[in-house]
């Protein structure tokens, strides 16, 4: 029996058992030695395999130029799933790719190929994956009481992946009452779990997730804010399929005595119509203009259809001439309205010009026709020397698709979704909590957990959980001390490591206050010693800082002002799109429910009917209400909660999750040498426990090269692991001082300190619509 067994897609390839170079070596990296945002794996490169008629057929005749590969997934150079046995223990599983073939004599002699295990398994799977495939399948009727039921969300229910939380976005909170006071059921948007989007993610490539850290209700309740675009409204999602605009083929000259419903040829379509079905949505049926809700059906949808009319009229000698705009919905006449009339005195002359405009706002269901005519209702008195009107339709056109309360939301229509890849979404997740993970490929699972034991409350010396478990194995006596080891003292680094989110620059209120303060707000930054480089930045690679503001205009409703995010493009004009107007580097949240103490407000539905709540659904980066320093702080720096010099402090990201690592870092006691490994130790897939030998504690980096059959010894990379101290808490920015007193004070380090200013703007910072 062969001691070793490589199996791609279960079918067990050839090796040379003579060759004296063995064929398969494994590595594995925990993270990037000199970056830790790069996350590793294990891989087993350049695995030599002779060109047998076995591996030949299983390798699809690769490497044969007179074969062309014709299978429905071209399998000879696509990803497969591939393990390794030695012994009978599983060493390797993972995804192998194939990286070429040699010929001597015009006859393949042999195969290389790549193998990439661990983490890179899910990796390869999810490369493509969108926010937008792992949300399409959600659906909810958006009705007031759908709202409410929200406000219980605590992250642990997957049917409510969401809540609706009130957000201050660019209109005025009830827009069409253009009021602040109010807050209108039609402003509000969904704010999706981060918790359940990794979920399904895992799920959809046959992986579940192992991690305490993701049970707790600091990550359940986490939420991200709407930034992707128009929520009810229809621009950049499906809806616009409906949408149609068209105008007349000339202008007409129309004269005489006249009531009725004139032909204006209103068929020259400006917009496309709807190409799923023949004939588009509208059709242009003398002398009406048609539109019909054809497939897709969206359910129950509020549409607005307007109508741009140009005229230039003349009447003399008592004539009039009036023009009319009439709606009708399934055939019904709905509504007329007069848009234009002149009317001559008995003697003389009147003339009017120009373009007017009308509008039908109508919900509609499947299968709906809406139509509109021009009624022109003119007289021509017998001494009248002319009663005309050259007239043309300028534009016939839907004007937007609006969900109405009762309407279903089905995130399918939501195509914005599909510009945020799922693994950058994850890497800003990483990035916030110092996430370390790894990947048992045979049983399907993935280990997620901060790095370091971390803390939860205010006090940071009660910590618990983390990747390395504060477990142990004494490696002392497998350690190959014949072979040559070496000590180094790691300065790869930074001295000033800066912690930041990433900048946005649709997000009118954080350039305010930013450029105001001149600073970036939410940033942090940890000073190592003096062998360190220049200053270098951690950038979240996916996550902006979230703005907050206090709405005075709901102070009267228990006499607190809540504090509500705040999302409000730089520039807003009355012309700008709703879709422009929601989309923002997206942002991270804290959920922490309907809560008393923090203020109330005011909610309307689409009835018009108003209800006072004294309690709040409450969502927060940072709490800065009283208790706020308890509760999770979504920022890399401290941040104060209150105003006064003695408010206490809510300790942010880097104190929170990645101080340990940044001590280890400052430490910088490295280790290369050389263990006598076996088999086992390389199948304990996660290597959360720390290290010991000589009863110094290690982290494991990395392992090079191990060779699951012979006995020789393997390097390995190790780091010593230190508490944190003093010192550790001294050289984090900004200080103490800076944070409570929003200025940086003389002292010892006062040459490293940062400004600070909370994510808080005031009423007056927010953007404002121009009016015309």
């Amino acid at each position: 029996m062969k001691d070793l067994k490589i199996y791609l897609e279960e079918e067990e390839l050839d090796y040379d058992i003579a060759s004296g170079d063995f064929p398969v070596t494994i590595d594995y990296a925990f993270e990037d030695a000199s970056d830790f945002q790069k996350k590793k794996g294990s891989e087993a490169l350049d695995i030599n395999l002779p060109g047998t008629l076995r591996n030949q057929q299983i390798l699809n005749s690769f490497g044969t130029n007179a074969v062309v590969d014709v299978s429905a997934d071209q399998k000879s150079k696509n990803i497969k799933p591939l393990r390794i046995l030695a012994y009978g223990d599983e060493v390797f599983s993972g995804k192998a790719i194939t990286k070429g073939a040699k010929k001597q004599h015009g006859r393949v002699t042999g195969f290389k190929i790549n193998a990439f295990g661990g983490n890179s398994d899910w990796i390869l799977a999810l490369n493509d994956t969108t926010l937008y495939d792992l949300l399409k399948h959600i659906s909810l009727d958006f009705t007031k009481q759908n709202i409410i039921d929200s406000w219980a969300y605590d992250g642990r229910n997957e049917n409510m992946p969401f809540v609706f939380a009130p957000v201050k976005y660019a209109v005025p909170l009830d827009f069409e009452g253009g009021d602040d006071r109010i807050y209108s059921v039609e402003n509000m948007k969904p704010s999706i779990s981060p918790y359940w989007i990794i979920y399904w993610a895992f799920k959809s490539v046959g992986y579940s997730i192992r991690s305490e850290f993701f049970n707790t209700d600091y990550f359940r309740r986490l939420t991200m804010p709407w930034t992707w675009g128009a929520f009810l409204t229809s621009e950049g999602t499906k809806y616009d399929i409906h949408k149609i605009e068209a105008k007349s083929q000339y202008t007409y000259r129309i004269e005489g005595d006249l009531y009725q419903e004139i032909d204006f040829n209103v068929s020259k379509e400006l917009a496309d119509n709807n190409s799923t079905i023949p004939g588009g949505d509208y059709s242009y049926i003398s002398p009406r203009m048609v539109w019909k809700y054809n497939t897709p059906h969206f359910g129950l949808l509020k549409s607005r259809f307007g109508i741009d009319i140009s005229f230039d009229s003349l009447v003399d000698m008592g004539s009039y001439f009036y023009i009319y705009v009439n709606w009708f919905k399934n055939g019904v006449h709905i509504k007329e309205k007069l848009i234009n009339y002149v009317k001559a005195p008995a003697f003389g002359r009147r003339a009017d010009a120009g373009v007017v405009y009308d509008w039908f706002d109508v919900e509609i269901n499947p299968n709906d026709t809406i139509e509109c005519s021009i009624v022109v209702n003119s007289k021509e008195t017998n001494t009248a020397t002319v009663c005309r009107s050259n007239i043309s339709v300028l534009s016939f056109k839907t004007e937007f698709f609006k969900i109405p309360e009762g309407g279903t939301v089905d995130f399918d229509n939501y195509l914005g979704l599909q510009k945020y890849k799922f693994l950058d979404f994850f890497k800003g997740i990483i990035d916030t909590c110092n996430l370390s993970f790894a990947t048992h490929n045979a049983e399907k699972t993935v280990l997620i957990e901060p790095t370091h034991p971390y803390s939860l409350t205010n006090n940071l010396a009660t910590v618990s959980g983390g990747y390395f478990n504060n477990q142990t194995l004494n490696w002392t006596n497998i350690e190959d001390v014949e072979k040559e080891s070496e000590i180094i003292l790691y300065s790869d680094a930074a001295r000033e490591y800066v912690f930041k989110f990433k900048q946005d620059s649709s997000d009118g209120a954080l350039k305010v206050v930013q450029d105001r303060n001149k600073i970036l707000l939410g940033s942090s930054k940890y000073v190592f010693s003096e062998r360190f480089k220049d200053k270098t930045e951690f950038e979240n690679r996916f996550f902006s800082p979230t703005m907050h503001y206090f709405c005075n205009d709901f102070q009267d409703v228990t006499g607190i002002s809540p504090q509500m995010v705040c999302l409000v493009p730089e520039n807003i004009s009355n012309t700008s799109s709703g879709e422009a107007q929601n989309i923002f580097e997206p942002k991270l949240c804290y959920y922490k429910g309907r809560v008393s103490g923090v203020g109330g407000w005011r909610l309307k539905d689409q009835k018009g009917v108003t209800e006072t709540y004294t309690d709040f659904p409450y969502m927060f980066a940072v709490n800065y209400k009283p208790g706020g320093e308890n509760d999770p702080c979504l920022s890399y720096t401290d941040e104060r909660i209150g105003d006064s010099k003695s408010s206490p402090i809510a300790f942010g990201l880097m104190k929170r999750f990645f101080l340990q690592r940044l001590t280890i870092m400052n430490h910088g006691v490295w280790n290369y040498t050389n263990f006598k490994i076996t088999n086992s130790h390389i199948s304990n897939w996660f290597h959360r426990e720390h290290i010991t030998t000589d009863g110094i504690r290690w982290e494991i980096i990395n392992v090079k090269a191990f060779n699951p059959l012979n006995n020789d010894s393997t390097s390995v990379t190790l780091r010593q692991w230190f508490p944190v101290s003093q010192r550790d808490i001294d050289f984090s920015f900004p200080s103490n001082d800076s944070v409570k007193s929003g200025k940086i004070t003389s002292n010892s380090n006062s040459g490293f300190d940062m400004p600070y200013n909370q994510l808080i703007c005031l009423y007056g910072d927010i953007p404002r619509e121009i009016k015309d």
